[in-house]
């Protein structure tokens, strides 16, 4: 993870925590929630830490959709649920589009 040791070297929060994001995505994409969601609960720390209010509701919403995809529904972040409905449909377009 060379990006990610660049971006602690730099001491550059934001970077870190969008890269841990998008490294949680990647594991997410690849049906590996339990790396993906680590992955996120590590960009939301950095993020809450460093008070980067979009990295925190990025993270939220992304837990919330590997949530979501697990049909998990009482794990599902309460502050993430009014935007869970609208990550479903994403995640439902997303999977129609990846099955054709």
């Amino acid at each position: 993870m060379n990006g990610l040791d660049k971006a602690e070297n730099l001491s550059d929060s934001s970077l870190m925590a969008r890269i841990l994001g998008n490294i949680g995505i990647l594991y997410e994409e690849q049906d590996e929630d339990e790396k993906a969601l680590a992955f996120q609960e590590r960009c939301l720390e950095i993020s809450e830490k460093a008070n980067i209010p979009y990295l925190i509701g990025n993270a939220w919403n992304n837990i919330a959709l590997i949530y979501l995809k697990k049909k998990e529904w009482a794990r599902v972040p309460k502050n993430s649920q009014p935007n869970a409905l609208i990550s479903e449909q994403n995640m439902a377009m997303k999977l129609v589009k990846h099955k054709r």
